[in-house]
Parts: C-alpha cells; structure tokens; sequence
C-alpha cells in the first residue's frame, strides 16, 4: 500500500501544471508597462480576444449581432495597431497591417487554447482572464 501512494504521489508532482498562454490579464499588463510598444501589443491582443469571442457567438442562436460588433471591434484594434505600428517602425501601413493581422490569429489561437482549459476548470469558456480581458478591449475601445 505504501508503494501504491509513493507511486501516485511521485506522479502527481512530476506533472506538470497547465499554464495559460497568457499570464497575466490586460489590465494587469497595461498597469505594468507603458508606450507605443505597449499600446500596440494591447490592441494586438484585443483583437484576438474579439476574434475569439465573436466566433464563440456566433455559435449560439441570437447573437449575430453581437458576433458582428466584436468583430467590428477587433478590426478596429487592428487598425489602431497597424497605424502605431507603422508610425513606430517606420514602415508602411499595409505591412503593419499584414503583421497585425498575423498576430490577432495568434492571439485568437492562444485565447481558444485557455478558454478550453478554463472550460476544463469551471465549465465556461467565457470566463475567467478570456472575459476580463473583453471587458477591458471594450472599454478601451469606447475611448478611440
């Protein structure tokens, strides 16, 4: 019996913990750091979460016209982000855009990846640093 616990015990601590692919929340982050680099990585990130977001509404009956603003949203973040990109790095807006765009799919990948770890945990995908982090976009963008 001893050797059953040593052996279930060994194996629990040599697992490793899930870690989500962000580790802090955008409010967190933005209360941290500050700039242009900063501000382009926020809306980067803003647009992933509204990507994201948006496609998971998109699922349930009724909530087009929610899916559809959030996408309006995360374009607007791309914009956004693409002009202080371009200003920033002195390039052209279509390859900020190009590089913007690129991101928001990595920050949507990234987002769908902890929203089934979160729904692992808690039973909801739309919960935890995902809703926090939509909330922060929205308001964020209110003031553009």
């Amino acid at each position: 019996m001893k050797k059953f616990f040593l052996i279930i015990m060994f194996f629990l601590i040599s697992q490793k913990a899930h870690s989500f692919n962000f580790n802090e929340t955008i409010e967190e982050y933005s209360a941290k750091n500050s700039g242009i680099v900063s501000a382009i990585y926020i809306l980067n990130r803003c647009s992933g979460v509204f990507t994201y977001t948006s496609s998971m509404l998109l699922k349930e009956p009724g909530q087009y016209d929610k899916a559809m603003n959030l996408l309006k949203n995360s374009n607007k973040s791309i914009d956004f982000a693409s002009k202080l990109y371009s200003k920033h790095h002195n390039t052209s807006y279509e390859k900020a855009s190009e590089i913007s765009l690129n991101r928001m799919m990595k920050m949507d990948q990234m987002y769908r990846e902890d929203a089934k770890e979160l729904f692992v945990k808690n039973g909801g995908y739309l919960t935890g640093h995902v809703i926090d982090d939509l909330g922060v976009c929205s308001a964020t963008l209110q003031g553009f």
